[in-house]
């Protein structure tokens, strides 16, 4: 293999670690800004105005939030409960019944979910 082949890959890795790392940052930003502000004592959002708890108090008073949240915690538990299920024995069934399966079959199969 060449030098400039060597270069070009290096540079190509270079640049999808950057680009990666741009993705992973874009992604997960927002949700820093909003973990950080949420202890903020100022009610304007754009506004650090020191370090408080008072929202999480407030929102633990609040019985709607209080609802909406023990039911999210619900529908998460059974959704992840059934998926975990569900997923293991599609994988055992698929496993056991490989070989009548041909491999076009498959991984169509296995591809459907993306």
């Amino acid at each position: 293999m060449s030098s400039e082949g060597t270069a070009t890959g290096r540079a190509a890795d270079r640049i999808l670690t950057v680009n990666g790392w741009l993705v992973f940052v874009f992604l997960y930003a927002p949700i820093v800004i909003l973990v950080v502000f949420s202890f903020s004592a100022s009610s304007n959002v754009g506004l650090w105005g020191g370090f408080t708890l008072d929202w999480y108090g407030t929102m633990l008073q609040n019985d709607a939030m209080m609802n909406a949240l023990s039911k999210s915690v619900i529908v998460a538990l059974l959704s992840t409960a059934v998926s975990t299920v569900l997923g293991t024995a599609a994988a055992i069934a698929l496993e056991q019944y490989r070989r009548w399966l041909s491999k076009g079959t498959f991984d169509g199969l296995m591809y459907l979910p993306v």
